[in-house]
């Protein structure tokens, strides 16, 4: 028997009727095939959504309803095409089959995209791994390049100690060196010594250390120097600006506030310059600019204790009316200056002032000088940056060996995907298949012609009933 295949797009073809109304036959009605875009009835235009019994029941239903009505005989049901349930039937499958296919193609594209992400992953992730690595490396050069500089000046401390104990040895053993003790018998000096082990004399670095103040701690020290000095050039710059005018006292506390930074920061500075000047590379012509500017320093601090002394050592005038100042105790009236009332001298009141300022700007100035040798401290840097690097390569590794499986499993989702798709398709068309057979057994059951529960028996003994998909 020949059969009219219906497209998956086209759910109203038209199908030809063979045989149309001869024989008292009724013209086909099977209901109003969905249009496309529909929303209203979901089991029926989405079959994805339908349980394959809810699909059977309704087929069956549908046959045993147009048995009822007498829609077919054995006549129509024995000649060419399909009945036009049947025929709706498969143009709803080649519906469902049609969007299974459309979902596949959108989840393949996806997963394509995602295998070329992972894969441009895992190539950056690659390329970040050897970039750390060269630079790992490096730094690690640079790490042993350090660690022999450091060697060197171990052996260089060695030597000199070796020259002072040489020296010493040699003024004991002069004419007028230290005698022995009474009652202690010197030890004779023996003929040969045993062959040293080279190795064992050669000097090597100790290795970082942790002593030292931290960054706050000398930040801390210097706000701690500069608020011990600021009292000082404030009382004196208050007799030299002024008292009692706004603009007197911001000009005063403008200039006191500059000069306590410049008298602390300046001697902390020339002592980080100095400290930086057994580095490779550092301009050592900043040695004697660095000494004059601290010499200028010091002479700073002998005129700023030279001033404070001498606003002390002049005398406070009582600003009184002379009648009323007749009337006070001498002593008072003729307090005199305060060094007077202290009982120090203006050359001792100024090297104590000068002493001060010269203590304080002293601490800064060690606290530049003390700071870690340059050998050490790019010893301390390299090495922390090696770590960082190695960290920054092992985290590349890692991502790039994650995206690497991501892109190698693309193979297998595809084909697991293509599997799915493949059970999915005829899992559908075993479906419908079995709902038209369903409905052919529904006509038979409920017909009461003979002739037509015969032709719809005949008819449901085809296999497939249903015309092959056009996208299989």
């Amino acid at each position: 028997m020949s059969t009219t295949h219906t497209g998956a797009d086209d759910g109203g073809r038209r199908i030809p009727r063979p045989g149309g109304r001869r024989a008292g036959g009724r013209a086909p009605t099977p209901g109003r095939a969905p249009r496309p875009g529909q929303r209203g009835g979901s089991a029926r235009e989405d079959g994805r959504h339908e349980t394959r019994s809810a699909l059977l029941a309704r087929c069956r239903k549908e046959g045993r309803r147009a048995a009822r009505r007498g829609v077919f005989d054995a006549w129509v049901l024995a000649g060419d095409g399909l009945p036009p349930w049947l025929a709706m039937l498969a143009a709803e499958r080649d519906r469902v089959r049609h969007r299974l296919l459309r979902d596949a193609a959108v989840e393949r594209a996806a997963a394509e995209r995602a295998a070329a992400e992972a894969r441009g992953d895992a190539e950056a992730a690659e390329a970040a791994m050897r970039r750390c690595g060269e630079a790992r490396e490096e730094r690690s050069d640079h790490l042993d390049v350090t660690r022999a500089q450091l060697d060197r000046l171990a052996e260089q401390a060695a030597r000199r100690r070796q020259l002072r104990d040489a020296v010493a040895r040699w003024v004991e053993r002069r004419p007028g060196g230290a005698a022995p003790a009474a009652g202690e018998e010197p030890f004779p000096e023996p003929t040969a010594r045993p062959a040293a082990n080279p190795a064992a004399d050669v000097a090597r670095w100790e290795g970082p250390s942790t002593t030292g103040i931290s960054r706050r701690g000398t930040l801390a020290l210097l706000g701690s120097l500069m608020l011990v000095e600021l009292p000082i050039y404030w009382s004196s710059f208050r007799r030299v600006h002024g008292t009692g005018d706004a603009s007197a006292n911001l000009l005063t506390a403008t200039f006191t506030l500059a000069v306590g930074i410049v008298m602390i920061s300046v001697p902390h500075v020339l002592g980080r310059m100095l400290r930086t000047l057994p580095a490779t590379g550092s301009p050592r012509l900043l040695a004697l600019p660095a000494l004059l500017l601290l010499g200028a320093w010091t002479h700073a601090c002998w005129v700023l204790g030279g001033l404070r002394a001498s606003l002390l050592a002049e005398d406070r005038d009582l600003l009184l009316d002379p009648d009323q100042a007749r009337y006070l105790d001498p002593e008072v009236r003729d307090a005199g200056s305060v060094l007077d009332q202290l009982g120090i001298g203006e050359q001792t009141m100024s090297l104590l002032f000068t002493a001060l300022l010269l203590l304080s700007g002293g601490v800064a100035f060690l606290l530049g000088l003390g700071r870690t040798h340059p050998y050490l401290a790019a010893y301390r840097a390299t090495s922390r940056e090696r770590e960082r690097l190695a960290a920054a390569e092992q985290a590349s590794t890692l991502a790039a060996r994650r995206a690497g499986q991501r892109a190698a499993a693309h193979p297998a989702e595809v084909q697991a995907g293509r599997d799915a798709l493949d059970a999915a398709l005829r899992e559908v068309d075993d479906r419908y298949e079995a709902a038209a057979h369903a409905y052919l057994d529904g006509l038979a059951s409920g017909s009461r012609d003979p002739a037509v529960t015969e032709a719809a028996m005949r008819l449901s003994g085809q296999w497939p009933l249903l015309p092959r998909p056009a996208t299989a």
